[in-house]
């Protein structure tokens, strides 16, 4: 990290607080470990693996509904929307069903990327339409109450929880952040049991708003146009007030900027 005014905000959200580049002073910012207000799926190897795995992999018929869904892998160019399809499905394999139960009892519609290519993928987290398995790319995430699934959605994919998975992630290759699903329950999130019943109907209209939007590679951000809405919509909702858009403004080029995030490519921010 080569800036520290990005380390201070990161500290300072831990601690739950607000403080952007130039304040001298913070607001209180509900943030919590991913693992107080959710659960994890299982590891790709228990789904599909030579030896252990319960299913046998493949690509779903044409018109076929299968039985056992799963967002398996990363295609950059259909993940740039909240929603996206799965992509493969299982066939149990012979005397594994227990397996298999046990694995779809963890079936869900919130997924985490385990490997975030930050300078060409768009999401830090995704919807599926319904509920199915995560897969190598996409884990599941469990919410441990019905509804926290789109704030936890909103949240990872504004500028402050991308920056937050990019902290917490492991940064060995330019460009990328890694969270391993042993760690992915210890991701600093929106702890979405303070919101109020008018903020969690308020985060569901913003998600029917933005749920059509096509977002930019997330280090990309400081030019994209629906991802600094997003920003401001959730700060709204969060009771910030516009006057600090500029200063959210100015932390979000910042994080653009570092190396660990654009990866040397042409679309990091001008003149760097």
């Amino acid at each position: 990290m080569l800036d520290e005014a990005i380390l201070t905000a990161v500290r300072a959200l831990l601690g739950g607080e607000l403080l952007l580049p130039r304040e001298t002073s913070g607001t209180p910012l509900p943030v919590t470990l991913l693992g107080e207000v959710a659960d994890r799926g299982v590891v790709h190897r228990e789904i599909s693996n030579a030896r252990q795995g319960a299913f046998d992999l493949r690509g779903p018929n044409r018109g076929e509904v299968p039985t056992y869904p799963m967002l398996w892998s990363h295609d950059a160019k259909r993940e740039r929307r909240f929603v996206v399809h799965p992509d493969r499905c299982g066939d149990i394999k012979p005397d594994r069903t227990a397996q298999a139960a046990k694995i779809w009892a963890k079936a869900s519609r919130l997924h985490s990327n385990l490997d975030f290519r930050l300078n060409s993928q768009s999401l830090a987290m995704c919807l599926t339409p319904e509920p199915c398995i995560g897969g190598r790319a996409w884990p599941n995430v469990l919410p441990k109450s019905r509804g926290h699934d789109i704030p936890i959605l909103l949240w990872s994919n504004m500028t402050l929880g991308l920056i937050m998975f990019w902290y917490k992630g492991t940064r060995q290759q330019q460009g990328r952040a890694n969270l391993t699903i042993s760690r992915l329950l210890d991701l600093p999130v929106l702890d979405v049991r303070a919101l109020s019943e008018d903020q969690q109907g308020e985060c569901q209209r913003i998600f029917r708003q933005f749920s059509e939007y096509e977002f930019l590679p997330a280090n990309e951000a400081y030019r994209d146009s629906a991802r600094k809405d997003l920003d401001s919509a959730m700060l709204r909702m969060l009771g910030v007030d516009d006057s600090r858009l500029p200063q959210l403004e100015l932390l979000r080029c910042k994080w653009c900027a570092e190396p660990s995030v654009h990866g040397g490519k042409s679309t990091r921010p001008s003149g760097i």
